[in-house]
């Protein structure tokens, strides 16, 4: 997972800033929660340094930030977007591991000395586990690191638990 913010932090057009001190795809890898946390609280108190109080004649209504008791306006891109500051959840992970286990069970009855009939029974996610996703990696949103679905397959591994049945004539 890439935590990230929806800013273009130095305006070259992209809008996907990542926090400093966790590496591209980093986080679940080589950063876990407390790493994250780090950054976030060293992203949120660069954001609150580099305030400044209100300009005079400035509109407060973009002069959002309020430290000891005075209202600042937070820092800007070079295309004008605000910093915001992150807030993160008690809990959040970085997405789950596709957990499954597959059955098969054939039964091969020989019906002539050319003939074969297979019987084939399979279990898939035998044990039901929820296989959970729809993770966020966006630092703004509310369920940044909270699954929001399941995995829905139709039939096979990963879904709901699931079972066939089937018989093949060789000859």
């Amino acid at each position: 997972m890439n935590p990230s913010i929806a800013i273009d932090s130095d305006g070259e057009g992209t809008s996907l800033f990542t926090m400093p001190g966790v590496v591209w795809n980093g986080f679940g890898r080589s950063a876990g929660v407390a790493d994250l946390r780090a950054a976030v609280d060293a992203y949120n108190a660069d954001v609150r340094a580099r305030s400044i109080p209100i300009p005079a004649g400035a509109s407060t209504a973009v002069c959002t930030l309020v430290i000891d008791g005075q209202r600042r306006c937070p820092p800007r891109t070079p295309r004008n977007q605000v910093y915001p500051l992150i807030t993160l959840g008690e809990r959040f992970a970085n997405g789950d591991t596709l957990m499954t286990t597959d059955v098969r069970l054939t039964r091969n009855i020989p019906l002539t000395e050319k003939v074969r009939l297979s019987l084939i029974g399979e279990a898939f996610n035998l044990f039901n586990i929820a296989n959970l996703g729809g993770f966020s990696s966006s630092l703004q949103s509310t369920n940044f690191g909270i699954p929001t679905n399941r995995l829905n397959q139709v039939f096979g591994s990963g879904g709901p638990r699931a079972f066939q049945l089937a018989a093949r004539l060789s000859f």
